[in-house]
């Protein structure tokens, strides 16, 4: 019993043998000594691998291997679609420009908050918290683009926030017009989100050519082409999947007019980001190829 006490997982040989003998398994001497011959060591019999192997506990499944793999493709999926991004800083702006338009917001409102001695300027690391307050959701690199050109030639940690919100907000006034009042300000439109697709030559030559021959067919028998996108879109949201799409063009006997390859490229043209997915943005399909068609935007 000392062996129990000390619990070295091992016993002796006469007391691995009152045990079988306790509970009157049906052994025979021979059976005994192999099973003691089996799982005996310098030590004595290991009774810890013997009960192991006489009654297997249940498989233990870690979950941190599996959630750790699931954080892995999560992260992978991010990655993913964080490459679609601005790719100069006009583009940045203008992405700012289009969030706060929409919304009618005051970006400097945002920025104020920092700069409680009205300065003018904010630590970068204040910048990039108010961008974030005002839900303004840009990619490292395209912050970085920001950085590069607000930041403050008086110190390397600071933005000239003003300078910037004057340039975002110039969407709504042009700043000193009392000293130029002739001047006709330019009215800030919103670039769809799909006209922005960057697209290699040989892709814009192949949807091009088949959103010609998709006109071509359009103008030719007058079609509306909203009512069949939008069984796939009931609240008219203006965005259907890639496979709801070639199912409209099919569904019109237009899906045929186009190679695969011409296929790809008008999806890829259209391509718009909503909610982390490339869905196809279907009205501005329809008003490239009215416009090919001389119809009337959404009136052919």
């Amino acid at each position: 019993m000392a062996a129990f006490r000390l619990k070295t997982g091992h016993i002796t040989r006469s007391q691995f043998h009152q045990c079988l003998t306790y509970f009157d398994f049906p052994l025979t001497h021979r059976e005994t000594d192999s099973i003691q011959a089996k799982f005996a060591d310098d030590q004595g019999i290991n009774w810890v691998r013997f009960i192991e192997e006489l009654i297997p506990a249940e498989k233990i499944e870690w979950m941190y291997p599996k959630l750790a793999e699931e954080s892995r493709r999560a992260n992978q999926r991010t990655l993913r679609e964080e490459t679609d991004i601005a790719t100069s800083l006009d583009g940045v702006l203008n992405k700012i420009k289009t969030k706060v338009f929409r919304e009618r917001m005051r970006l400097k409102d945002f920025m104020r908050d920092y700069d409680k001695l009205h300065t003018g300027r904010l630590k970068k690391t204040q910048f990039r918290r108010a961008l974030d307050v005002a839900k303004i959701s840009l990619r490292e690199a395209e912050v970085a683009m920001l950085e590069d050109a607000y930041t403050s030639p008086h110190d390397f940690n600071y933005m000239e926030y003003v300078k910037f919100c004057e340039e975002i907000e110039s969407i709504f006034t042009q700043n000193h017009l009392e000293k130029n009042p002739l001047v006709d300000p330019e009215q800030f439109r919103v670039i769809p989100e799909a006209a922005q697709n960057e697209l290699s030559h040989d892709e814009q030559q192949l949807a091009s050519s088949g959103l010609q021959r998709i006109a071509e067919k359009v103008r030719q028998r007058r079609m509306q082409l909203h009512p069949k996108f939008e069984d796939f879109d009931p609240v008219h949201f203006g965005f259907v999947s890639r496979s709801q799409f070639r199912r409209a063009l099919t569904a019109m006997e237009l899906n045929d007019l186009a190679s695969e390859n011409e296929f790809e490229a008008i999806s890829k043209m259209f391509y718009t980001n909503v909610g982390g997915r490339n869905d196809v943005n279907y009205n501005a399909f329809i008003d490239a190829v009215y416009t090919l068609a001389n119809f009337e935007l959404r009136k052919p």
